[in-house]
């Protein structure tokens, strides 16, 4: 697939990326994504972005069928964008790093019709026509890859990711039609043991928060009067029509929104109106402000140390160290002086890790600040003093009063800078407390004064051992049933009869309509795509379907509201037939 500007994803993102199997999408699914479309489409013209209804069409979108993301990936290139499938969840920094490059994840799934008005897992109808159509506005897409390039510096806690993944798992057993009363229980349950188990707000949670109340539930204009944009809103026929109600509470867009947590399974209480996208770029830039990456010292550290995940702490020197922050010292005047990592550490220097220098299993120390011994000084600045000094015995005491003595064996340099120093048969001291000692291996002394910056994620994507070991995650196909087969049949004949020319498609419907009327009385979507079709060529029988369905008990007033919808459409086609 031929992305934008000839873009090359690499391996630890490509590996994401799925094959679509456009032939497997079933009459059933075809019908789904049109029933939705066409009334998202009847609503949202009066109520979102201007840029929407037209950037549907833009890139590439129909009512009629599920898109081919190929070719929906075509049509981005025209902004600047690209578009890739990929399976249901990838992890949030995963996400944050395609849009970042200017690529549009898309699930391939398509929910269900017992999902039509929601679904709790990614699926084409919100990442393909939620999503993509906005991506026409210029103003629009550079504040989405804006927010992509700090949401993937954002520490992520383990408590984040637990979280991450008790949503990801009560999504799949929701939308899989097989699952169990008793095993959705279970996984709301274990939903509930995450959230309750969130001990702070981490960066990542902010960023999530500021992505809600913008990228997904974001509204634009004035609170009196405002116009969706964001793709939660615009993919739902139910909340794309009740959000503007006087019910839901509209603020004014500003950083405190990141104080308001959401449910992702009801409707929003309150949301955010931004006056333009520009603003939106002011509150991301206030928060950006506050995050490690932007801090580094003590604050990065804190930050790093509370998350317990694999993040990167970068020096002075440009070395970057990654993995997780187990603790850390400050020196008297309160600037870090002693990094300790626990299990094995990347080193790395502008995010390509050191292929000469592998950390122990057993955790990583790194020494900060100034040395004691002015004379000595130049072995941490000068590369040509530091390689003179190879096979030399040294002590080196640094201004915490900790010092590193042994045989320097190696040395590790980029640009002219030293940025490890390794020593054998070495000990680590201050006074009589060992932090390495001779028998511990050789030790890797990082040669950096300060923090500047730390991250989340290790600094080389591609060669951290925990990214290789990472699978997406898939939902396994399921065989239909008898029942489910003979329905997908008739969704097939229906489907035929629609693409069929007029007068052949004339001889079809009453058979079609016949049988609806005598067997097939629970598929009502089935119904409303007889009905379209019996008002466009006048039948008389449209009246009796469009009675049966509006007898119907759909089981929520916003599938109501639509299935009316669509019968006040048939209505009107009929009359103007008539006419």
């Amino acid at each position: 697939m031929q992305l934008p500007h000839g873009t090359t994803l690499p391996p630890h993102l490509a590996k994401y990326v799925v094959t679509q199997n456009v032939d497997a999408y079933s009459p059933v699914d075809h019908a789904v994504w049109r029933f939705i479309t066409r009334q998202l489409l009847r609503v949202l013209r009066h109520r979102a972005h201007r840029s929407y209804a037209d950037g549907f069409e833009q890139v590439g979108l129909c009512t009629d069928h599920i898109p081919c993301i190929a070719d929906l990936n075509e049509h981005l290139s025209r902004f600047g964008w690209g578009a890739v499938p990929v399976s249901g969840f990838i992890p949030p920094a995963i996400f944050m790093e395609f849009q970042a490059r200017g690529v549009l994840p898309i699930a391939t799934a398509m929910r269900t019709m017992s999902h039509i008005p929601y679904t709790p897992a990614p699926d084409i109808v919100h990442e393909a026509a939620g999503h993509a159509p906005m991506l026409v506005l210029p103003e629009y897409a550079q504040y989405l890859r804006n927010y992509a390039e700090v949401a993937r510096r954002a520490v992520i806690s383990r408590e984040d990711v637990s979280l991450y993944e008790a949503i990801r798992v009560l999504s799949d057993v929701k939308e899989q039609t097989e699952s169990t009363p008793e095993e959705i229980k279970q996984a709301e349950a274990n939903l509930e043991g995450a959230k309750r188990g969130v001990s702070f707000i981490s960066e990542g949670q902010q960023l999530s928060r500021l992505h809600w109340w913008t990228v997904e539930y974001g509204l634009i204009g004035s609170p009196d009067a405002p116009r969706i944009f964001g793709a939660g809103l615009l993919s739902s026929i139910g909340e794309s029509q009740s959000c503007l109600h006087s019910a839901v509470d509209k603020l004014p867009l500003s950083l405190e929104c990141i104080d308001y947590g959401y449910d992702i399974t009801e409707p929003q209480p309150q949301l955010f109106v931004t006056p333009d996208f520009d603003s939106m770029n002011e509150v991301l830039e206030a928060l950006a402000v506050t995050m490690a990456y932007r801090h580094g010292g003590r604050h990065g550290l804190l930050v790093a140390r509370s998350a317990k995940t694999v993040n990167t702490v970068e020096l002075d020197s440009g070395l970057q160290m990654a993995g997780v922050l187990e603790d850390f010292e400050l020196d008297d005047g309160d600037r870090p002086s002693r990094l300790q990592f626990a299990g094995r550490t990347q080193l790395a220097y502008g995010g390509e890790a050191f292929s000469e220098i592998q950390t122990a299993d057993d955790g990583f120390i790194a020494l900060l600040g100034n040395l004691r011994d002015g004379a000595s000084r130049d072995i941490l600045n000068r590369v040509d003093i530091a390689r003179a000094a190879v096979g030399s015995e040294l002590t080196l005491e640094f201004e915490s009063r900790i010092a590193v003595r042994g045989r320097l064996c190696g040395l590790v340099e980029r640009m002219g800078q030293p940025l490890i120093l390794s020593f054998d048969s070495a000990c680590v001291f201050r006074g009589e407390r060992a932090f390495w000692t001779p028998g511990s291996g050789t030790f890797h002394l990082a040669v950096g004064e300060r923090v500047r910056s730390v991250f989340g994620g290790p600094a080389d994507r591609e060669r951290f051992e925990e990214q290789r070991r990472f699978t997406p995650h898939a939902v396994p196909a399921r065989e239909l049933t008898d029942e489910e087969a003979r329905s997908q049949r008739f969704y097939a004949a229906v489907r035929c009869s629609r693409d069929s020319p007029r007068k052949e498609q004339h001889r079809q419907l009453q058979s079609l309509i016949e049988e609806f009327l005598s067997a097939r009385d629970g598929e009502w979507l089935a119904g409303v795509e007889l009905l379209e079709l019996a008002a466009s060529h006048g039948l008389c029988i449209a009246d009796q379907l469009a009675d049966l369905l509006r007898a119907r008990d759909y089981g929520s007033a916003e599938l109501s509201a639509a299935v009316n919808a669509a019968i006040e459409d048939a209505s009107i086609s009929r009359a103007g037939g008539r006419a």
